[in-house]
Parts: C-alpha cells; sequence; structure tokens
C-alpha cells in the first residue's frame, strides 16, 4: 500500500512539452524532472511517473521503475501520449519514490495542454438518430490555431443520410474560440451510415485549408429510436418447402394516426407470393398485422427485409429493418406408416390388408395409398382421405397377378401443410393353393361317385314301385 511521506525529500522540478500545441491524435512528449534533495549518500528510487486528467484516477500515462537518483541531483523522464479532440487539457503529472528509510512519497505537477496545434478541430454529434424522422446533427468547430482563421465553410453529408441546408459559412473564427453549428439530418434506411463535417477555412498567411472529421453511426443506435411505429415479424412452423404465413405487425406507438401505410417484405431466402401490402390508416395506439406468405426449402434463420412507408404530419417517412427470422419446422409433422400387414396371392388375385396410421402430431391430408412401381400387378389404390394426428385408418387393396410374386411394394401419399410426401414399403406376400380341374376331360371323381348313387337309389325306387 502506498503511503505518502511527510516531509519533501523529491520534488517535480519541472515540465515541458515537445509540441506546445499538440493537433489532435499527434503524438506529444512529456518530459518531467524530478530532483532528490536528501543526504548525498542516500539515493531515493523512482518507482513511477505518471500523467492523469485533473481529478481523475485514470492514467493517460505510466512508466515505473525508473532508477535511483541521489541527493543534490535529479533525473528526467519522458512519457508519450496523444489526445484525441481539441481544446484546452488540464492534467497533473505524478512522480512516486520510495525513500532510504522505505517510505513512499509522491510529488504533484500541474499541467495545462492546448491542442489545437495544426488547425482547428471539429467535433460532430448525432441526437437521438433515427430513421425516417428529423436528426439533430451537431458540429463543433475549434479554432486551435494561433491566429484567427477566415472565410469559414462547413459542409455536413454522409453516407445514408439526408441534411438539409448542409452548408454553413462564417466570417471569422478567433484564435482559441469555439463555435457550434446545428443540421437537420434523416437516416433513410436502417442501415449502417456515416455523417461526415468538411471544414474549408484561410489562414492568416492567406492559404485554403480543409479539414474533416467523420461519425460512424451503426444500426444499434438507429434501431433504438422509438420515435416511429414499430415493426415485429414472426412466422409460423411448418415443414421446409410448405407455404407458411410471414406475419409483420405494426405498432403505431406515437400519439397521432398515421396514414397511407404499405408495408414491403422479401428475402433472398424465401419466395414471397406477395411482397406488399396497404392499409389506409392506423390510429394512435392501434397495432395491424400483415400476412405475406412464403416458402422456404430449408428450415432454419433466415433474413427478411420489412420496410414501413407512412404519412405523418403530410411527411412521407419510411423505415427499413432486415430481420433475422426463424423459419423453424414443427417438432413432429405428420408422418403415416403402414402396420399390420398381410398379403397373400390366391391364383390370379392379390388382396393386400393393412393399417395407415399417423405418428406425427399434425394432420395428414389427401392419404392414397396403392400398389407401387410392382412388375405383374396390376393397378390398384384406396383413397382414405385426412387421418388426424395420432389416429389410423385400415384398408384393403386387390389387383390381378400374372404368375407367382413373393412380395409387392405398397406404396402410401399425403400431403402435410402442402408438400406432398410419399413412401413405399415391400410386403411379403402368401400364396394360397387353389384345386384346378384336370385337363385331361371326364367328371370329376366326387360328382361322378354322387351321380352313381343317385341313379343306384332311382333304380331301387323304381322297382319298388313297380
Amino acid at each position: 500500500m502506498e503511503t505518502v511521506s511527510a516531509e519533501s525529500n523529491i520534488a517535480i522540478t519541472n515540465v515541458t512539452l515537445s509540441t506546445e500545441q499538440p493537433a489532435p491524435g499527434q503524438l506529444v512528449e512529456v518530459r518531467t524532472t524530478v530532483r532528490s534533495s536528501t543526504n548525498e549518500s542516500k539515493a531515493v528510487k523512482i518507482t513511477d511517473v505518471y500523467v492523469r486528467p485533473a481529478g481523475s484516477a485514470n492514467d493517460r500515462a505510466r512508466v515505473e521503475n525508473i532508477g535511483t537518483v541521489s541527493g543534490g541531483r535529479s533525473l528526467t523522464v519522458p512519457l508519450t501520449l496523444s489526445f484525441d479532440d481539441p481544446g484546452v487539457k488540464n492534467l497533473r503529472v505524478y512522480a512516486t519514490g520510495r525513500m532510504p528509510d522505505g517510505d513512499y512519497v509522491r510529488r504533484e505537477y500541474p499541467l495545462t495542454v492546448v491542442v489545437g496545434g495544426d488547425g482547428p478541430g471539429l467535433n460532430v454529434r448525432a441526437q437521438n438518430p433515427k430513421v425516417g424522422g428529423e436528426t439533430e446533427v451537431s458540429v463543433n468547430v475549434t479554432n486551435g490555431e494561433t491566429n484567427e482563421i477566415r472565410d469559414v465553410r462547413l459542409l455536413v453529408n454522409g453516407s445514408n443520410v439526408a441534411v438539409e441546408n448542409p452548408e454553413r459559412i462564417a466570417a471569422v473564427l478567433e484564435s482559441g474560440s469555439e463555435r457550434s453549428f446545428t443540421y437537420t439530418a434523416t437516416f433513410l434506411e436502417d442501415a449502417p451510415s456515416t455523417v461526415r463535417a468538411t471544414l474549408q477555412y484561410t489562414t492568416d498567411g492567406g492559404q485554403t485549408r480543409t479539414v474533416t472529421k467523420q461519425m460512424s453511426v451503426g444500426t444499434d443506435r438507429l434501431s433504438a429510436s422509438g420515435d416511429r411505429p414499430q415493426v415485429e415479424l414472426s412466422v409460423r412452423d411448418a415443414v421446409p418447402g410448405a407455404t407458411r404465413p410471414v406475419n409483420v405487425t405494426v405498432a403505431n406507438g406515437l400519439d397521432e394516426e398515421v396514414r397511407q401505410l404499405r408495408v414491403s417484405a422479401s428475402s433472398p431466402s424465401a419466395a414471397f407470393d406477395v411482397t406488399q401490402r396497404v392499409r389506409a390508416n392506423l390510429s394512435a395506439g392501434e397495432t395491424a398485422t400483415f400476412t405475406f406468405p412464403a416458402t422456404a426449402e430449408e428450415a432454419g434463420t433466415l433474413p427478411v427485409n420489412v420496410t414501413l412507408e407512412y404519412t405523418q404530419d403530410g411527411v412521407r417517412r419510411w423505415t427499413t429493418q432486415t430481420i433475422q427470422a426463424s423459419f423453424t419446422a414443427p417438432p413432429n409433422p405428420a408422418e403415416v406408416t403402414l402396420t399390420d400387414l398381410d398379403a397373400v396371392q390366391r391364383g390370379g388375385r392379390i388382396e393386400i390388408s393393412a393399417t395407415a396410421g399417423n405418428v406425427g402430431s399434425t394432420e395428414a391430408e389427401a392419404v392414397v395409398v396403392s400398389f407401387g412401381d410392382a412388375q405383374r400387378v396390376g393397378a390398384a389404390e384406396y383413397f382414405i382421405g385426412e387421418i388426424a394426428a395420432s389416429d389410423f385408418a385400415s384398408f384393403t387393396l386387390r389387383a390381378n397377378v400374372d404368375g407367382n410374386v413373393s412380395s409387392v411394394p405398397v406404396e402410401v401419399q399425403y400431403i402435410v401443410d402442402g408438400v406432398e410426401r410419399s413412401a413405399v414399403t415391400e410386403v411379403p406376400v402368401e400364396r394360397e393353393v387353389v384345386t384346378r380341374t384336370s385337363s385331361g376331360g371326364g367328371f370329376p371323381v366326387l360328382p361322378v361317385v354322387g351321380l352313381a348313387i343317385v341313379l343306384a337309389l332311382g333304380a331301387v325306387g323304381y322297382r319298388v314301385w313297380r
């Protein structure tokens, strides 16, 4: 812990600058001279020399473990620093040393630096920047020159920003003085923007010079503005490839009505069936939702560009945002599977009975089962229709068959969220033996025996009757 000696045994005797009036961003060397007044045989260890703004605990520059200085001698310590903005800087230079008895001592020296040197300085600020509305931009000009500047012309422009009355003129700006200029600007879109101030002036020697200062405005600052209707976006879950609603909700948080609303939505990663919707007006505090059917071939987070145009107080305004929207798939969409399959071939006919079950959590529509691409099996299909989530339906398929088959494909087709799905199941076939009529002619054995019995009984009856 640092302590301060009660007696003064070292002192900061001088502080000099390498440049009297450094320009913003220019490196300047601060040279600090520390002198020891202790006994010549006792050296003081200079541990730290550092520079801080007056009243601040933050270092602007520091050097440590500098060395020792014996009694009656001094040492000079250089430090390098720079200043971002023009103006008068009130600083303090500190020197800390450890005395021969182990105590620490610290000395302080005031330092004033006027930053400006090579020309006037510019400071650009945008007050609460917002898209589509008026934003106040101020530019502060400081004359750090030793002489006045004349014919001052200040032009403000930039990217993604429109500035009203962008050029201002002043005849003279005295040395060491400053002046602020205020502009009305409009940020055109919700996109990274810049505001650029260009100062042209004439020096005391008659030379024309130019100074430029640029300020960046990120989308985080623009989107933070609440002085306009707010836009939110939501997307319904659907399977990839399905057409789903993309809902854009506009909330008018203003205290007045906005009119002639036009909402546009599009995406480079999804196909929108409709890209624009309009509405006559939106009252103060009212909310409206605009639906845009869109199709995404893949699930995931996709960019959606949303532009809201509206009229407020007779002024046409707009805002554009790129929203990262979640085009997610339902966790368990409809899926139809076949169970309890029973396939039998009886001679030239084949019959399959089974159950089609929906194991998903959404409805399967237009369910149809049929024989798939099977050779030697005739065409047949069965229309089931809808199968609700976790529900099932039984069916039977019958068709002619050419020769014997060991298995036959059964295809099930259905629709989920407007997207066709299909699956094929190969079903093993059992064959039942069917007795066939002899190809050599004559009567079958059993019918012949029956006929003989009938004839014998007839003969016996005739004799009894006789």
